[in-house]
């Protein structure tokens, strides 16, 4: 069926997304958020990327969205998620920055995964 390949990334899509807010939800169960105002920066889009709350919702979406996708390892998921919001800055910004910026959030991801989810690739 042509439309099972779209259906599918659709419904991991959501089903991601709906984590990443579950997870958002629990936080503030626990007193555990922080927000941060969001400016349009390179700077705060990178705090962004690194604000402890955000990093456990997208690590959580990250491997809802993987394991619905069938074998997508959890790194990769993680590496492509980051390449996809660095790709936004390319050109905007030095490429050392970007480069030292886009490994920070990618290492810290995988080791929030790593900590939460020992069993998950």
């Amino acid at each position: 069926d042509l439309w099972k390949p779209t259906i599918k990334f659709v419904h991991a899509k959501l089903k991601g997304t709906i984590q990443h807010e579950l997870e958002h939800l629990a936080q503030a169960e626990q007193q555990r958020v922080v927000y941060h105002k969001h400016e349009p920066t390179f700077e705060s889009w990178v705090n962004y990327l690194l604000n402890p709350s955000e990093i456990e919702a997208h690590v959580v979406e990250l491997l809802r969205k993987a394991r619905m996708m069938g074998k997508v390892d959890l790194s990769v998921a993680i590496q492509k998620a980051v390449d996809n919001r660095v790709s936004e800055s390319a050109g905007k910004i030095e490429k050392n920055e970007l480069a030292q910026a886009r490994k920070k959030v990618i290492d810290t991801w995988k080791n929030y995964a790593v900590k939460r989810f020992p069993k998950a690739r």
